[in-house]
């Protein structure tokens, strides 16, 4: 029952969102911050990445495609020097979390995973 329910529930909430936050920076209250310096690279990137991991999901599967996405997200996004014990953590907090979301997804919110 909460397979066709949860997506819809999202995205409906992060359309509404969408639209008050644009309502917002219209009306100039939202507050910018400082300007943050990147790479521009690792933006398009990233852009790149979670297109590859939509288009892999359903020939590949869930946790084989979101776990090569998850590793190279990380690769991407790691500005420090790699070490074997930063290697290993990155490793199991990758099972934990793909793990979570994968029995989150699957067994709790029963959305049907490809």
């Amino acid at each position: 029952m909460l397979g066709s329910v949860f997506p819809r529930t999202i995205a409906s909430l992060m359309i509404a969102l969408g639209l008050i936050y644009i309502v917002f920076t219209l009306r100039g209250r939202t507050d910018r911050g400082p300007r943050v310096e990147g790479s521009n690279v690792r933006r398009v990137g990233v852009m790149a990445v979670m297109l590859a991991w939509a288009f892999t999901l359903e020939p590949m599967g869930f946790l084989p495609s979101s776990a090569a996405a998850f590793v190279v997200l990380l690769a991407l996004a790691n500005y420090d020097r790699w070490t074997a014990r930063r290697a290993v953590g990155f490793a199991a907090a990758s099972v934990l979390m793909l793990g979570g979301f994968y029995f989150l997804f699957k067994h709790l919110l029963k959305v049907p995973l490809p």
